[in-house]
């Protein structure tokens, strides 16, 4: 799919010569870069998710902590 973007010249000249010196095309560092962001951004939206559950800030219901609980002590650790 082609897109249309704009970017400061200077980031445009810093690709370019980076995709040149390494065999890539101009596409494909954006490409590249934009997947890097996404993957980043989605960790950190799951990292911060975990932190805000494991931490107090959620209400976790309660009959789901007591059917935890019940379940923890059954087993032998």
């Amino acid at each position: 799919m082609k897109i249309a973007i704009s970017v400061p010249d200077e980031l445009s000249s810093a690709v370019d010569q980076y995709a040149q010196s390494n065999g890539f095309s101009r596409s494909e560092v954006y490409a590249r870069a934009v997947d890097k962001f996404l993957e980043e951004v989605t960790a950190t939206s799951y990292q911060q998710r975990f932190n805000e559950l494991y931490s107090g800030k959620e209400a976790v219901d309660p009959a789901l902590t007591a059917a935890a609980r019940a379940t923890f002590e059954r087993n032998e650790w």
